[in-house]
């Protein structure tokens, strides 16, 4: 099964840009509520993998959204 990770990949291997996604999934609103992720230390560093690993794949930007200013300032 493939991951959201493989597929973009496969489109970065394709030379097709992508600007990944990360934090706030407006599906998950009813699961999380209107709330900045990354409050935590956990939360941070699971974000910060997750930014890492789509830089690693080759997406050239990740939109952050409701992120605590020093931790958007910190991946950027």
């Amino acid at each position: 099964m493939l991951t959201p990770y493989d597929i973009r990949k496969a489109l970065c291997d394709n030379y097709v840009p992508v600007v990944a996604h990360a934090v706030l999934i407006p599906s998950y609103i009813a699961w999380t509520g209107w709330r900045a992720v990354g409050k935590t230390v956990d939360e941070a560093v699971n974000l910060c993998r997750h930014v890492k690993k789509l830089e690693e794949i080759g997406c050239f930007g990740a939109g952050l959204e409701v992120v605590p200013a020093r931790i958007g300032e910190w991946l950027s």
